[in-house]
């Protein structure tokens, strides 16, 4: 028997009414361990196939940053078009990128929303007025904002206001984040932490068909989709030191039952 469908306000109001929206426990997905030298980084996510298709974009499980040749520095294989020079603002060492939906569950449907992108890379900031020390977080979010608003001028994006940017800690970390509009009018975030005094591990989060075209997303809205980049972010674990015995790479995990979500926390704007 086909499952009924629901029409657009009928999804509209199912959106607005549910308490919360719900993901992929990101135990489900491999662990991906990065040596940088003083530091191990490691995520979850379905990362691989991205970094097959275009190996010459994505950083080597292990680099220094502090050696700029460890870090890819042409978008193209055939080394035209380049990255970064010593003039740029932002050096960055692409890791890897992965994406999921969101579920809404009520009244015998289960409808998936959104289309969650994030992208995690090690961020060397340079030649940036007022930016001398990273682990200042004033200084850390002036960064960030810096090269968003950069971005988003070239891209028809919304002008970034002051309540736009703000601090999240979980896991143990402190993270500056920077929210703007991408031009059409969706979601977009970025999230830094700093590793030294010149370098962080940022994580860009941008949600596609969040919404309705032609319509802000409702604040609410919003908010629930923000929960699961929450989450992974929690999921993000830096060790000062290379963790004994720890091999750089990607690791398939048996994954656990579904987790249950706890209720999102706001993001403080």
């Amino acid at each position: 028997m086909p499952q009924p469908t629901l029409t657009q306000e009928q999804k509209r109001q199912l959106l607005l009414d549910a308490d919360r929206f719900y993901w992929e426990t990101f135990a489900h997905k491999p662990l991906n361990v990065f040596d940088l030298g003083q530091w191990l980084l490691s995520f979850p996510g379905e990362i691989t196939q991205a970094r097959d298709s275009q190996p010459w974009r994505y950083a080597n499980y292990k680099i220094d940053i502090n050696d700029l040749d460890t870090c890819p520095k042409y978008s193209d294989s055939n080394n035209i078009r380049e990255l970064w020079n010593n003039d740029s603002q932002e050096i960055m060492w692409l890791l890897g990128r992965d994406s999921w939906g969101c579920h809404v569950h009520a009244d015998g449907f289960a409808l998936i929303t959104g289309a969650c992108r994030v992208g995690i890379t090690v961020s060397r900031f340079q030649n940036i007025e007022g930016v001398s020390d990273l682990h200042n977080s004033e200084q850390l979010t002036t960064a960030i904002y810096s090269q968003l608003a950069q971005y988003g001028k070239r891209h028809g994006y919304r002008p970034i206001l002051s309540s736009d940017c703000f601090t999240k800690k979980t896991a143990g970390h402190e993270w500056s984040v920077v929210r703007s509009r991408s031009n059409l009018n969706e979601p977009d975030y970025i999230a830094a932490t700093a590793l030294d005094y010149r370098t962080a591990v940022t994580a860009s989060f941008a949600v596609g068909s969040a919404w309705y075209e032609g319509e802000d997303i409702p604040p609410e809205i919003e908010e629930k989709y923000l929960a699961s980049f929450w989450d992974f972010l929690a999921q993000i674990n830096l060790a000062a030191m290379p963790a004994e015995g720890a091999t750089p790479g990607t690791i398939e995990r048996t994954a656990p039952g579904a987790a249950t979500k706890a209720k999102p926390e706001t993001s403080g704007w």
